[in-house]
């Protein structure tokens, strides 16, 4: 899941007020969250990856230094069977800061939040 990170419409990795070392993920479920930095869509965004992801509901608590924060509950389903690739976990559901988001307006693949 990527997430593009706005305060006052700017993109906060993008203009330095925060970095990849001021990102901690408490993941709720103690599951194995893997979170960094990267580009997409020519756009600085946090990625979170779980290779452990499976169906079920996952909750994180993203903060970013000590002055902003944002909540992140997600849903994932696995594909059917009778599919080629069967099995493999897919999001259904997220909301953020409590406001659930409508996944066919998402664009690219990237969330935004706005702090």
């Amino acid at each position: 899941m990527g997430f593009e990170v706005l305060q006052n419409g700017e993109n906060v990795f993008d203009f330095g007020s925060y970095s990849g070392d001021d990102v901690v993920i408490d993941d709720t479920n103690a599951q194995t969250a893997v979170e960094f930095l990267s580009s997409i869509n020519d756009r600085p965004a946090l990625l979170i990856q779980d290779s452990d992801w499976t169906a079920g509901n996952y909750n994180y608590a993203v903060a970013l230094g000590d002055d902003d924060s944002f909540t992140i509950r997600t849903t994932f389903e696995l594909s059917d069977d009778s599919e080629c690739c069967g099995g493999i976990p897919f999001l259904t559901a997220i909301e953020i800061n409590d406001v659930e988001i409508n996944l066919a307006e998402v664009s690219g693949g990237v969330f935004t939040v706005n702090l």
